[in-house]
């Protein structure tokens, strides 16, 4: 006999699935649409366990084997269902250090999810390099060279010098919209669920601490892949490198919010800064290098044997 738990789990996974079959099917289904199962399944998650969200992650993607196809099913379940999964079961560990009640650090779980896709990605490259399509940089250039007839010259013109020098941002800012979007959706059903007394975590607050020491080496590696490497290691390398940086980037924000506390209008100030971030998007360095001067200091500490 199925628990009520499940009951609820099942029907949130066909729901689910249901909107993504929809969206998936429809040409003006659009990326928000395509994710928006996600926010289902980790409310569930946040509120009755990980478990249900497995279980309703698994009969989402048979409803969309139905609905659609098995290949949409298998996307679903790789970069919807399973992160979303994974994203809760994490969320929902503590431990008690120091004998305080301590959550999984949210700012870990998003850098598992950067690393994850820089291995992806590496395996991609890989694959792709050596299945006799060439590079994913001249896959690119092939899709962007194959411009209706009649197009404005100067829209060719910055094609392909976006080819030429820009298209490793198409996979970086890919996966930073990704690890956002699984974020967004977290923190949104966990309010929801929180502001009704539901949720069995409080908050998904980021701290601006915690960064593991691996993927300083990771980050260090690219760069250096980035900088002195040459045709497509040279690609893979700053694909690579911008993907790393999303973690810093992020523990530079929490610094920016831990320390604005104590400032007077404070709203006003993030307001403007965000607003800068927005429409500036070159002041983004300025958060990750808080976040990469977190970092160092952090491990300057652990070697001094403070903290």
């Amino acid at each position: 006999m199925f628990s009520q738990h499940s009951i609820i789990a099942l029907i949130t996974g066909i729901l689910a699935g249901g909107i993504f079959a929809a969206a998936s099917s429809s040409a003006s289904g659009g990326v928000l649409l395509l994710y928006l199962p996600c926010f289902f399944l980790m409310m569930l998650g946040f509120a009755y366990g990980a478990k249900q969200t497995a279980f309703a992650g698994l009969s989402a993607a048979l409803t969309i084997c139905l609905l659609n196809n098995t290949g949409d099913g298998i996307f679903f379940a790789g970069f919807i269902a399973l992160p979303a999964w994974y994203f809760v079961h994490k969320a929902l560990l503590w431990r008690e250090k120091d004998g305080a009640h301590e959550w999984y650090p949210t700012l870990k779980i998003l850098t598992d999810f950067t690393i994850i896709l820089a291995m992806l990605f590496i395996v991609f490259a890989y694959a792709t390099t050596h299945s006799g399509q060439n590079s994913i940089h001249t896959l690119i250039a092939h899709e962007l060279s194959t411009i209706p007839p009649g197009t404005d010259p100067q829209i060719i013109t910055m094609l392909k010098k976006f080819t030429e020098e820009w298209s490793f941002l198409i996979f970086a800012l890919a996966g930073w919209w990704w690890v956002m979007m699984l974020y967004g959706f977290a923190v949104l059903a966990n309010h929801f669920l929180t502001s009704r007394y539901l949720s069995l975590r409080p908050s998904l607050a980021i701290s601006a601490h915690g960064l593991p020491g691996g993927l300083l080496m990771l980050a260090a590696l690219s760069a250096v892949l980035a900088f002195i490497g040459q045709g497509n290691q040279r690609f893979d390398g700053q694909v690579l490198f911008l993907l790393l940086l999303l973690p810093y980037f992020l523990s530079g924000l929490a610094l920016l919010h831990q320390t604005s506390h104590n400032w007077r209008n404070r709203e006003i100030w993030l307001c403007l800064f965000y607003g800068a971030l927005l429409f500036l998007p070159w002041v983004s360095i300025i958060a990750i290098a808080a976040g990469f001067y977190t970092q160092i200091v952090e491990i300057l500490d652990k070697h001094r044997g403070i903290g």
